[in-house]
């Protein structure tokens, strides 16, 4: 059975398809969104790409606005880098 994309946001090491994210809700536009802004893992011989949850996650911490910070009309705090580092591998990853 494949886990559901909402299962896989709580997995801290866990891989989304731009399946994944139209199943929780985003559409084609916003799925682009998020595959632009993010480091895409591509593996050899898959042709999905995919972005790890941690990401996705961190990116939709970046991308609320609650009244703390001034948000300036077409712009991203996003592009092109995410206000913290993105997943580093550890040492036996690389």
């Amino acid at each position: 059975m494949t886990p559901r994309a909402a299962e896989l946001l709580r997995e801290p090491d866990a891989l989304l398809t731009r399946t994944h994210l139209r199943e929780l809700g985003l559409e084609r536009r916003a799925v682009d969104a998020v595959f632009r802004t993010l480091p895409v893992i591509v593996l050899p011989g898959y042709s999905r790409p995919l972005i790890r949850a941690a990401d996705y996650r961190r990116l939709l911490d970046d991308s609320t606005y609650d009244g703390s910070r001034v948000r300036l009309p077409g712009s991203t705090p996003l592009n092109p880098h995410l206000s913290r580092p993105a997943h580093t591998p550890a040492e036996g990853e690389r």
